[in-house]
């Protein structure tokens, strides 16, 4: 085998709460993390030596700062060669969407088959974690209940029998951003992890909608109204749910069903350009 194509999921936060800074002065978080059916390819190719990074999007760095290339220095000393990874862009930058995280989940899966590494997947979620916190949930896949620092996961049944509308407004956020616009001693309004946890389980979509809270989302608001004005077209367009993804700025809604989900997004798309109908994955 000299090239495999990896599908790099997206990712939205179903909930997100951050916490008090633990000892060594980062925020525990807690929060309930769904894979999306939009991708990127992740197409790997073995080379003599050495590792090169190709993407479509001048927005992505393919030097050592991109977490895929990190992804591949990782295993380095474990292949007899080199690799070659091309990205192939549909995740938007930046966009709270974990898409550099699951590019990087997809080329250590990848190098993983390309390379006949043998890893399990415990093996890869705990070789990436450093790199990115997201990463090993994108190896994961499907839905999870994350703590800590984000690297603590415990897979949970995902949404199911709904359709996602995700919007992406051409605004960028950081995570620091994000954190420096939160003050975690003041927030009034959390999300109840254990009752997402529960509806999931259930499968009990009205309490899942109810329960969809992201406490980044009422500072990065303020910063960024652009956020709040996807909010209330998706709500004026009869959606069940909507809340901001991870730092944002993307947000997403739920709907019941399709045809619905399908106005909506073309609506969206008049003022937003990267508006569209994704589905949960199920693992």
């Amino acid at each position: 085998m000299n090239e495999v194509v990896m599908k790099a999921y997206a990712k939205i936060n179903l909930t997100l709460d951050v916490l008090r800074k633990n000892e060594i002065g980062y925020h525990n978080v807690e929060m309930v993390m769904q894979q999306v059916s939009m991708f990127d390819d992740v197409i790997l190719k073995k080379i003599p030596k050495g590792i090169e990074v190709i993407c479509d999007n001048d927005d992505v760095p393919t030097d050592q700062t991109n977490i895929v290339y990190q992804v591949a220095e990782r295993t380095l000393h474990m292949i007899d060669g080199g690799v070659s990874i091309e990205i192939q862009k549909r995740i938007p930058v930046m966009a709270g969407l974990a898409g550099g995280s699951s590019d990087g989940a997809a080329t250590m899966m990848g190098l993983n088959l390309l390379y006949d590494l043998n890893l399990s997947v415990n093996e890869m979620m705990k070789m990436t974690e450093d790199i990115g916190k997201d990463i090993p949930f994108c190896i994961m896949g499907g839905c999870a209940n994350a703590t800590g620092m984000g690297e603590i996961l415990q897979p949970i049944e995902s949404l199911a029998d709904c359709y996602v509308v995700l919007c992406t407004p051409n605004v960028s956020v950081s995570t620091k951003e994000a954190y420096e616009s939160l003050q975690v001693d003041t927030i009034q309004n959390r999300p109840d992890t254990e009752q997402m946890v529960n509806a999931l389980k259930k499968g009990d979509y009205t309490t899942i909608c109810k329960s969809t809270i992201n406490v980044f989302e009422e500072g990065v608001c303020r910063k960024y109204p652009v956020i709040l004005n996807v909010k209330n077209k998706m709500f004026d367009n009869g959606a069940d749910s909507v809340c901001m993804s991870g730092s944002g700025p993307s947000v997403f809604a739920l709907f019941k069903e399709l045809e619905k989900a399908e106005q909506a997004c073309n609506y969206l798309k008049q003022f937003f350009e990267h508006s569209y109908v994704v589905t949960p994955i199920q693992k």
